[in-house]
């Protein structure tokens, strides 16, 4: 049987709990209208809103220094914009995720690449953002294969997710979810389980948390941000 957008598990697969329907149908909606304009600054989300996104696509590649540079500069002009005096105070904690020292129901992510710098911010919810070049170096069965690795998903659940999206789409879905986790590839808990996904949106389990991935596509780079619910 084909898998079709907005595909679903089978009736014999667990399905979702009742916290985990409130959760996933009453998350943040977000417009991810996105046009690629090179140096140019794009902030999706209205003021003090629950999320919001600022991209940067640079009109040259970007070095590292650059790269970080700029990405602290971008989420201080997306806080500025979405947080009312909000404290300036960037601090990272013992896993090396950004968090606002004054502001503990704030999460914030940042990514970079040599095409350019995004950030992520949300309120009452854990965040995680990811960016790729959509031609990465890497042949997608290399990718693959560094995603079958890590043991995330079941065979059903990576093939269900393969079917809506690329390699390198799947490998930022996964960044993202381990950003807003916070804790990073290899010390998280390395447990996933789908309920849905479609081309622009997956919603799953992480260890104990709900979450919902967005998914952005521009003509050279692909972009996903993880809302998870806050931890306890």
């Amino acid at each position: 049987m084909l898998l079709g957008e907005g595909s679903h598990r089978p009736d014999n697969h667990v399905s979702e709990s009742a916290e985990a329907n409130t959760f996933l149908k009453s998350s943040i909606p977000m417009s991810l209208t996105l046009l690629e304009a090179p140096g140019r600054l794009q902030l999706l989300g209205q003021p003090y809103t629950s999320a919001a996104l600022a991209i940067y696509f640079a009109p040259r590649s970007l070095t590292s220094p650059l790269q970080h540079r700029l990405g602290t500069s971008l989420l201080k002009a997306l806080l500025s914009r979405t947080v009312p005096h909000y404290d300036r105070t960037i601090l990272r904690d013992a896993w090396g995720k950004p968090y606002l020292a004054l502001h503990s129901n704030v999460s914030v992510s940042v990514t970079h690449s040599t095409l350019g710098v995004a950030v992520a911010l949300a309120i009452g919810h854990q965040v995680g953002i990811d960016m790729e070049p959509k031609t990465r170096r890497e042949a997608s069965a290399a990718i693959d294969a560094a995603i079958r690795s890590l043991n995330f998903f079941s065979d059903y659940d990576f093939y269900l997710l393969k079917h809506q999206m690329s390699s390198v789409q799947l490998w930022t879905l996964i960044e993202a979810l381990v950003k807003a986790d916070g804790r990073g590839l290899h010390r998280a808990d390395q447990h996933v389980e789908v309920f849905s996904t479609s081309s622009n949106q997956t919603k799953l389990r992480y260890g104990a948390a709900n979450a919902i991935v967005y998914q952005i596509n521009t003509s050279s780079s692909v972009f996903s941000v993880c809302l998870m619910q806050p931890k306890i």
